[in-house]
């Protein structure tokens, strides 16, 4: 039984130094940050005109439609700010 757990263990360091080795780096993102920011521009003014369209044809106003389509747009930069925040706060050195 303990020589089993001396190979688990054992195994999880050479996995953890085989990717030191390789180069790799633990705290990198998948996409680049510029990448992430067209995505996330797109992703934001799509949900904006599809809110605002499915409210101008329910009301009519379009002073409520535009207020509510500010309002879906603007949610997904606050989502995303709050995220960019705690990440931040929780990789701090």
């Amino acid at each position: 039984m303990a020589k089993k757990r001396k190979q688990r263990t054992g195994a999880k360091t050479n996995a953890t130094s085989g990717a030191a080795e390789a180069g790799l780096q633990k705290n990198v993102g998948w996409i680049p940050p510029a990448t992430g920011i067209k995505i996330n521009t797109l992703v934001s003014i799509v949900l904006a005109l599809f809110v605002g369209w499915q409210t101008f044809q329910q009301t009519g106003d379009i002073a409520i439609t535009l207020r509510l389509a500010l309002v879906a747009g603007g949610s997904i930069w606050l989502v995303f700010a709050l995220v960019l925040t705690l990440t931040k706060f929780l990789r701090r050195k």
